[in-house]
């Protein structure tokens, strides 16, 4: 190995060492912020069994919802009014 291929060798080495820290810092730092966001839960709004915002159950299923947790609520004796 020549004394430049050597030289060339010891700056790309010395450049990797500079980098690998500051690109752990960021990994963290983006990492913390993501864990740290508070999750955006929409308030509830009408019946108390179906709370379906992204509108992915058909009519029948939020009926058959309904139906089962008014069973279940009658059967219990508790109400969530």
């Amino acid at each position: 190995m020549s004394g430049l291929e050597a030289a060339a060798k010891l700056i790309l080495i010395r450049g990797m060492l500079r980098t690998v820290p500051l690109l752990l810092v960021l990994w963290f730092g983006i990492s913390a912020t993501v864990q740290a966001a508070e999750p955006v839960i929409p308030s509830p709004k009408g019946d108390i069994y179906v709370q379906d915002f992204e509108q992915l159950l058909s009519q029948a299923e939020k009926d058959e919802l309904r139906r089962l947790g008014r069973a279940l609520e009658d059967k219990t004796g508790l109400s969530q009014k």
